[in-house]
């Protein structure tokens, strides 16, 4: 995987994101530095939906769906996109307004590239041309406000970090999985929509551990156009926010000159 990385605000930097809501679960609150890429998104029109204090990843992610899906029911004239974001992204604005510029272009939903934390030489997603034939890459071409962003996109699992999804594809989604109501510990009743989850999965003698961003990014291509990288990098915080190098290998792909294959989300 070699990435010649695009600077979003390049291209885009004087849009409204009034059609974009965000999705933040996080078990105790965002980073600093996150918490205030988010304020800029807010006050750019994002709306936000989030959840504090479930230490379970994939419940936490249905919790934070199922409020999402009850808001769009309610204004299903409003948003466009919903954007998953976690707690330790770094990122500005443009990368918003180019993430959604993307989805337009592919009708699908999108992702930047980021590492896992603390390893800026593996990326957090995984190229799946062979599962999904005959989809390949996609060459792309955005019409921006100074000039024209061109760029190849890859069809991926990935993590959640920074998800945009079209709203139908969202939508769509929710409508295919469980759904229950649930008592929080505040006494409140809450819609829990099982649109991820953690597993084992696999084929006898090839077992390996499914995670919610891989089960999620599955139910993507399966309703919906499925999950596409494009070149745009997004800071993961570790003790300083690293960026994914331009030759971090895809997940599941042996490093150039290692017998070590990367590890998983």
């Amino acid at each position: 995987m070699h990435v010649t990385y695009l600077d979003p605000r390049k291209y885009y930097s004087n849009q409204r994101l009034d059609d974009i809501m965000l999705l933040v679960p996080s078990y105790v609150q965002p980073d600093v530095r996150t918490h205030g890429c988010i304020d800029q998104l807010i006050r750019l029109g994002a709306d936000i939906t989030s959840s504090y204090g479930c230490s379970d990843p994939a419940l936490h992610r249905c919790l934070v769906a199922g409020r999402a899906m009850s808001q769009i029911e309610s204004h299903p004239e409003k948003y466009k996109y919903v954007c998953w974001i976690d707690d330790d992204m770094v990122f500005s604005p443009s990368h918003l307004m180019f993430l959604r510029q993307s989805a337009m272009a592919l009708s699908a939903s999108v992702t930047g590239i980021y590492c896992r934390r603390g390893d800026p030489t593996t990326a957090c997603v995984r190229h799946i041309p062979s599962q999904h034939p005959p989809i390949c890459e996609r060459n792309t071409l955005l019409f921006s406000e100074g000039e024209q962003a061109s760029f190849t996109a890859y069809p991926v699992t990935a993590g959640m970090g920074c998800l945009l999804v079209p709203v139908e594809d969202f939508m769509r989604h929710c409508a295919s999985c469980p759904v229950a109501d649930i008592s929080l510990n505040t006494g409140e009743k809450t819609v829990v929509v099982g649109v991820c989850s953690s597993q084992m999965g696999g084929v006898p003698g090839a077992f390996g551990w499914v995670s919610e961003d891989e089960s999620y990014c599955e139910g993507l291509w399966i309703h919906g156009g499925g999950v596409w990288s494009v070149p745009i990098a997004f800071g993961h915080m570790s003790t300083v926010p690293l960026a994914p190098d331009p030759d971090a290998c895809w997940l599941g792909e042996v490093r150039a000159g290692s017998a070590q294959q990367s590890p998983s989300i």
